[in-house]
């Protein structure tokens, strides 16, 4: 009698584990998809990365590779990671205009200046344009340059402020960035990355169930 409940006993405990794995992989499964959806709000556009003395730099020629602009190689910090020159938007007085002689089209950016021309905000949109921001350089017509960083954003989302250095009238703004794979690729990209992570999770998870 005893071995006859011992056989139902088991098949009940493998069912509940069974249950408790396939749980498992669900919460795990909507964890990673809530992360890959939320990443690009979690984080800020724009990190100040702080007020240097170098250049002067002249005008970046695209019809050269990035390393041979020491302007994106100072905003990188090495010849390895040079991004590539999008726009540059030269100040006068109360108004701005893009010089429209990079990568990138001015039409992808948006400006105000503030404070008598020594702040100002901007806002981009690179969908399309198979670059994402990733430095703006900000010059006061002289040695100094608020340097300003972006995690490889395609979108600000949102006008973001740029304070320059608060006293010196903002002279041009330059924006740098990377190229990247045109959109439904990053998608199936991440989509692949997402399975990946997926499988690796059901097979740990297996491999607990199963001790």
């Amino acid at each position: 009698m005893s071995l006859i409940m011992a056989e139902p006993a088991s098949k009940n405990g493998q069912l509940s584990a069974g249950r408790r794995h396939s749980a498992g992989v669900s919460a795990w499964l909507f964890i990673i998809i809530l992360v890959m959806g939320n990443a690009s709000l979690s984080a800020t556009p724009l990190r100040d990365k702080g007020i240097y003395v170098a250049g002067p730099f002249g005008t970046p020629d695209i019809s050269k590779p990035p390393n041979a602009c020491a302007e994106a190689v100072f905003l990188a910090g090495s010849v390895e990671q040079t991004p590539f020159y999008l726009n540059e938007l030269v100040v006068t007085g109360d108004d701005g205009q893009f010089t429209n002689n990079g990568w990138v089209g001015g039409d992808a950016f948006a400006m105000r200046l503030t404070n008598g021309g020594t702040s100002l905000s901007i806002d981009w949109d690179l969908t399309g344009t198979g670059y994402a921001l990733t430095y703006v350089s900000v010059n006061f017509d002289n040695n100094f340059y608020h340097v300003y960083a972006a995690d490889r954003f395609l979108k600000s989302d949102g006008a973001m402020p740029i304070t320059g250095n608060q006293r010196d009238v903002i002279s041009r703004v330059r924006f740098f960035g990377i190229r990247t794979v045109p959109e439904n690729g990053a998608t199936a990209g991440m989509f692949c990355l997402g399975l990946g992570a997926i499988g690796l999770l059901q097979r740990r998870l297996a491999g607990h169930s199963s001790q």
